[in-house]
Order: C-alpha cells, then sequence, then structure tokens
C-alpha cells in the first residue's frame, strides 16, 4: 500500500527532531480527520505576522471545532491534567477557556466580548474582569516586598479617576482585619443621601459631613442598646452621651442661633412638661454668670429650679 502524501514520522519520543509540517503547509494544507496523534514535538510552517490589513495574523496551524450543528467546541488535551480550548458550554459560544481535569473546572476563560473570568465560568467565578466600551482607564493591582503594603489602585488616561465598589442588590460591604470585621457599609433602597469623608492639608480639619439631593440632610450617630457616643480629643472623652434607659422618650436638642442671639438648649420629647437636668458630682455645683453684689435691692420676683432631690426652690430676682 503507498504511503500517503501526508503521513507523518511517529515515534520520535526518542529524539529532539520535531515533527515538521512545513512541507504541507501553506503549500498542500493537510486535513486530518479524527485523532491526529504525534509522538514527538510538532513544528508548523512559519509564518510572517503583518501582511496585510486583513491577514494581520497568520495561522501557523488551524483547528477545526466540531461537525455538530449546534456547538463550536474545539479543544486541545494535554494528558493527563488539562484541556484549552474554546465553546466551554458547547452551545456554539466560541469563548476560550482552560480545564482542568482533575477538579473538572475551568479556572480560566476569556468571552467573545475580552471579559475575561478566573476561577470559574459565569455565576462560579471567583473574579470577572469586564471591558468597557472605549475603554482607557483600569485598575491596577501591586504586589510588595517585605514590610511594603500591597494595592489597587487606578490607571488610565484620565487626570482623575474614581474607583466604584460595588455590593450586590442588599448585600453590604465588610471590611476584615486581625480575622475580625472592623468597619460595614450596608445600604438602603433608593437612597439619595450619603456621608463623605474628605482629607486635609496641613494646618487644614477632616470632616465627615452628610451629602444628597435633600436640601437638609441630618447625620445621625447611633450606639447599640444602652451604648453611649463619646466624642474624644485623642484618647481623653470630652462629651458623652448617653440613655439613662431604654425606655427614654425625653432628650435634648442644641440649636445654634444667628448672630445677636444665644445659641439654646432645649429639651424635647412627647411629654407635655419636661424637666432640664444639671447634676454635677459628689459636692460639686453648677456654676453659671457672673456675681454683682446688689445690698438692699428690692426683689422682684424669683425663678423657679428644682435641687437634686427634685425639691422645688426659688431663686429672687432683684431690680
Amino acid at each position: 500500500m503507498p504511503q500517503s502524501p501526508y503521513h507523518l514520522p511517529v515515534g520520535l519520543v526518542q529524539t529532539a527532531t520535531p515533527v515538521d509540517l512545513s512541507p504541507y503547509a501553506p503549500r498542500q494544507a493537510p486535513t486530518f480527520s479524527g485523532t491526529a496523534r504525534f509522538d514527538g514535538p510538532v513544528q508548523a510552517a512559519s509564518a510572517s505576522v503583518g501582511h496585510g490589513s486583513t491577514g494581520q495574523y497568520d495561522n501557523a496551524l488551524v483547528l477545526l471545532p466540531t461537525s455538530h450543528p449546534g456547538s463550536r467546541r474545539c479543544t486541545i488535551q494535554i494528558d493527563p491534567g488539562w484541556i484549552i480550548g474554546q465553546d466551554s458550554g458547547a452551545n456554539g459560544n466560541t469563548d476560550f477557556f482552560l480545564w482542568n481535569r482533575a477538579t473538572s473546572r475551568a479556572p480560566f476563560a476569556v468571552g467573545t466580548d475580552d471579559a475575561v473570568a478566573l476561577g470559574g465560568i459565569g455565576s462560579g467565578a471567583t473574579a470577572t474582569f469586564q471591558r468597557a466600551a472605549n475603554q482607557i482607564n483600569g485598575l491596577t493591582f501591586k504586589g510588595a516586598a517585605t514590610g511594603g503594603e500591597v494595592g489597587i489602585g487606578a490607571s488610565g488616561a484620565d487626570t482623575d479617576l474614581n474607583i466604584v465598589y460595588s455590593a450586590k442588590n442588599a448585600g453590604t460591604h465588610r471590611f476584615v482585619g486581625a480575622g475580625t470585621e472592623q468597619f460595614r457599609i450596608s445600604p438602603t433602597a433608593g437612597a439619595v443621601n450619603r456621608l463623605n469623608a474628605t482629607g486635609a492639608a496641613p494646618g487644614g480639619t477632616p470632616s465627615l459631613s452628610a451629602q444628597g439631593s435633600d436640601a437638609n440632610v441630618p447625620v445621625r450617630l447611633s450606639a447599640q442598646g444602652l451604648g453611649s457616643v463619646t466624642l474624644a480629643q485623642g484618647t481623653t472623652p470630652v462629651f458623652i452621651a448617653t440613655s439613662y434607659s431604654a425606655a427614654a422618650v425625653n432628650h435634648l436638642v442644641l440649636e445654634a442661633r444667628e448672630t445677636g442671639s444665644g445659641p439654646v438648649l432645649r429639651m424635647t420629647g412627647p411629654d407635655t412638661n419636661i424637666d432640664l437636668n444639671l447634676r454635677p458630682k459628689g459636692s460639686g455645683t453648677v456654676s453659671f454668670g457672673a456675681f454683682t453684689a446688689a445690698a438692699g435691692a428690692a426683689v422682684a420676683g424669683y425663678i423657679e429650679i428644682k435641687d437634686a432631690t427634685g425639691q422645688p426652690r426659688r431663686l429672687a430676682v432683684v431690680n
């Protein structure tokens, strides 16, 4: 039986000489059907890249997909562990993938839209990198030497570039350190107002402020249970706000005022009449105003207050 003009030598495991396809491509362009096996390395015909606008990438080796009408699956198997191919779902999608035969998973895939998936495909991917239309900006992941800090940074052509961290739907952002959660950001559906943290130049003051579409946006600091809210200078507390009981309904409101009027410390709550209690510690007293001697002055009236026991007392007022 005459030898085929496309016969390729086999059994080259013991030699470094590769199986040379250059006599057949592109002049004769042999086609292999079924499974073609080469026991040694394969050397395809060399090609000159960039010979024209329609052929910028010359093909030294072409693999045709399956003839199945609904699939474009085409693979290269590297025994015993890996498969390289296209159409991971065997559904006609010409994505590119790397298949781990040991785990029966694809740890790497590139979609037809240039999206790159790591650690899996689709919803099973550990990370997905997607290109934007007309993209000019991206992220840079930076490692570090001993004692350094790894980093994620924005990079690209724009001078100023934001970074968006997006959880899915009602998911939260959790920041973990030392193995435990240290800070969390929880979303609100339809939110239009938010907090904005701003740093400061030398001599300036960093700020945490409310922003949003509403004209007036309050800010709330809320402790859990009967916990207190502390304002401190360094490690020294300068103001502590706490609730006497879980059933508290009355509270203080501090109001700033315009020029010519003093600030107001106001009581508010559902009760009709609400006392304001000033409680010194131990033998401490409440200090206010400056004393002016007025011997023999006529008493014009009084101001009623209560002492620490709740007993009403009257402070005389003179003309």
